[in-house]
């Protein structure tokens, strides 16, 4: 059966240097994996990533979405996602562009400043524009699939469902979106293919058992066991008192200065959510590199979220605990610090 949607990212794709195709996922599997590793998307985790940045990019992001457009058919195509999570995928994508732009002009418009702007090698600037051109002219002859049935077609569709895992034990997953978001569930090795490296390297984990034992501390006691006590201790000092601990303290304790302003400066004296979210986190690994069963990690994650639901009241104070957290755990107070692309597009993600 014909779909508007998908000839209408078929015909985007002409922008990325692609032959015309009838269909956004009728391209070779492994041309299309070879090509996602050519742009740097090396695995399953990365392209989640990709997808989730482009998707709440800033406005006067053309050219982020038109590569996430091209990052979903190539997926959907590898088998990295299914047909369905790559059209949904497109589906949210599409409804963004068509909610930044009010007609083909805008769009093509923006995407020439975007990528004009990024210097490209000589030719490939020719080719694009050609292709411009080429959905121009489609569009003045109203030919192809125009803006205006596009923009019917999202009339008649509903909303597009959730780009996150709807299984019921999948749910807890969501709080890794701070580190790296889960587009597929259950976990495997193609999400993560270098996850026990990873813990080697950030946690000096080399086992199942050490995992474990990790995974436990942070449930119960944490980074934040130490800081609970001596937070409460500072607020026992007067100043004087509290630069006096700060300089006796700071040898051992490189936080002491951002710990000590936090109580001078009446800061919430929370930051569980940097344990928490890192349980998460390790959960994710641990099921990726195998180390745990997938229902082992989705206990663990579930254990974190009733954590996470029942000290915080949303997303928001979820991230400013963390935040606080690693700002002790780094001596460094992060307060006033630009955020990162990843946490504005947490704080402003539905």
């Amino acid at each position: 059966m014909f779909d508007a949607l998908n000839a209408w990212w078929a015909q985007q794709l002409v922008l990325c240097d692609w032959a015309f195709t009838p269909h956004p996922l009728a391209v070779d599997a492994v041309a299309a994996e070879q090509r996602l590793l050519e742009l740097g998307i090396t695995d399953r985790g990365a392209l989640a990533d990709q997808l989730f940045f482009a998707l709440g990019a800033p406005s006067g992001s053309a050219d982020q979405l038109l590569g996430a457009l091209e990052w979903a058919a190539l997926a959907g195509a590898a088998g990295w996602l299914s047909q369905a999570q790559a059209t949904n995928w497109a589906h949210h994508l599409t409804r963004r562009i068509t909610s930044d732009y009010s007609d083909q002009r805008a769009w093509l418009s923006d995407l020439r400043r975007a990528l004009g702007g990024k210097g490209w090698e000589t030719g490939a600037d020719d080719r694009f524009i050609d292709a411009c051109q080429a959905l121009a002219d489609l569009e003045s002859e109203g030919e192809g699939i125009t803006w205006q049935t596009l923009d019917t077609e999202l009339a008649q569709r509903p909303a597009p469902a959730s780009l996150w895992p709807q299984a019921p034990e999948a749910q807890p997953w969501r709080l890794g979106a701070l580190f790296r978001p889960v587009v597929s569930y259950p976990a495997s090795a193609a999400d993560w293919p270098d996850a026990s490296e990873w813990l080697g390297h950030i946690w000096q984990v080399y086992d199942r058992e050490q995992l474990l034992e990790v995974m436990l501390w942070l449930s119960a006691q944490g980074e934040r066991q130490r800081w609970d006590i001596e937070a409460r201790e500072l607020l026992t000092m007067d100043r004087a008192q509290r630069q006096e601990w700060q300089r006796g303290a700071v040898k051992d304790a490189p936080y002491a200065p951002v710990l000590t302003a936090f109580v001078n400066q009446g800061e919430p004296l929370e930051w569980a959510a940097w344990d928490w979210l890192r349980l998460v986190e390790l959960a994710w690994a641990g099921a990726c590199c195998g180390w745990l069963s997938q229902a082992e990690a989705d206990d663990l994650a579930a254990h974190a979220a009733d954590l996470v639901g029942r000290r915080y009241h949303d997303w928001h104070a979820v991230l400013k605990a963390y935040m606080r957290g690693q700002s002790l755990f780094e001596g460094v107070d992060r307060r006033g610090m630009t955020p990162s692309a990843r946490r504005r597009s947490d704080s402003h993600a539905r």
